[in-house]
């Protein structure tokens, strides 16, 4: 539990606080001015790293407050994520307050949203039931100058308020989240492919199948929507985006991999398999190790043992980190280990010891 903030006497002059923090090493942080009202960026940052470590902590709603009155824009975006992960549903005021207050002069005071996005974010995360506030601001942009010429760095601002509509069940949140699928930004059109996907019905799945059908230049926004569409309908998704595994971009048929591995399904492994069993790149066929290892599934694990001791070195290394994400270990340790043996080499030992160092010993 935290200590008191004390002053230490020798150091007066120099304007120093001493925090003590029991179970935790000791710092210094120093003030500029011994008699601010309102601590010193690098004080509520040394602060806001104490609480985080210590949920416990005494100091807790002092210095949130203080944090979320700062002019600093990284420390307030700090404290609104701290706020937003132990739901300190007491904040929620001061959470827009500090948020009006970043809208003067944005550019020059939250440079890249770094405070407005987390507030927003935490406000989200309170379930703040001001659908108004989140529909104003899915429209929010902030263009901010780039060698070249400029960027909107509010992307990620408008997908927080586009996931908010949609946990509010605000009616006008599908209409909101279908033009924000159509931003300019990548970071929107993926939050919005995400948002849609919260929930269920037949019109999201019918909008991601769309939007897949129709592509996006960036690959990470197909993957949302390849992961929303398993979220909503795995029967009929798993075989639909199946085919993107022989995509002609390398970085579409990784996403389809990825979204297939995480969906946990039966039905996505002999995908995998066979598309495993053909010649690709290496980057592309780590990624179906990885995704494989994501199934977890138990015929899962005999196929990535199998891959461990084939004749293709590069893939045991990537067999043996892709069973990592296996669930329980402990359930093919010894047939893991003794794979591993079998192949004598270095490489793969190391890999098999920095994975599974609790295996290894």
């Amino acid at each position: 539990m935290c200590k008191p903030l004390q002053k230490t006497g020798s150091f007066v002059e120099k304007n120093a606080f001493l925090i003590s923090v029991q179970n935790c090493k000791r710092f210094q942080v120093r003030t500029r001015s011994e008699n601010s009202p309102v601590p010193d960026a690098r004080h509520l940052n040394a602060l806001l790293r104490v609480i985080e470590d210590d949920p416990h902590c005494q100091q807790i709603d002092e210095t949130v407050s203080s944090a979320l009155a700062s002019s600093n824009h990284r420390i307030v975006g700090r404290a609104a994520k701290l706020v937003g992960k132990r739901n300190l549903e007491q904040f929620e005021s001061e959470l827009r307050e500090a948020y009006a207050r970043f809208l003067v002069d944005p550019i020059k005071t939250d440079p890249g949203c770094k405070a407005k996005t987390p507030l927003c974010e935490a406000l989200r995360l309170l379930e703040h039931d001001d659908a108004d506030f989140f529909l104003e601001n899915i429209h929010y942009q902030q263009f901010e100058p780039i060698f070249g010429g400029d960027t909107d760095v509010a992307a990620g601002l408008r997908a927080v308020c586009g996931f908010a509509l949609i946990q509010l069940n605000d009616p006008r949140a599908m209409s909101e989240l279908v033009d924000l699928l159509g931003d300019r930004e990548k970071t929107a059109r993926a939050g919005a492919a995400r948002a849609i996907a919260h929930g269920g019905g037949q019109t999201r799945e019918l909008l991601l199948r769309l939007k897949i059908d129709l592509g996006d230049d960036q690959p990470e926004v197909l993957g949302e929507c390849f992961a929303g569409l398993i979220r909503l309908n795995p029967g009929s998704a798993i075989a639909r985006i199946g085919k993107f595994l022989q995509h002609s971009s390398e970085d579409v048929r990784c996403e389809a991999a990825l979204a297939l591995g995480e969906s946990r399904s039966e039905a996505a492994f002999p995908l995998l398999q066979a598309e495993s069993d053909r010649r690709h790149g290496r980057d592309f066929e780590n990624v179906l190790l990885t995704a494989i290892g994501l199934l977890g599934l138990p015929e899962c694990i005999e196929h990535l043992l199998q891959v461990i001791v084939g004749p293709d070195p590069g893939a045991a290394i990537a067999a043996v980190r892709a069973l990592r994400h296996c669930r329980d270990p402990r359930t093919f340790a010894d047939r893991l280990r003794t794979a591993v043996n079998q192949v004598a080499s270095r490489q793969i030992e190391n890999a098999f010891i920095e994975e599974f160092p609790e295996l290894a010993s």
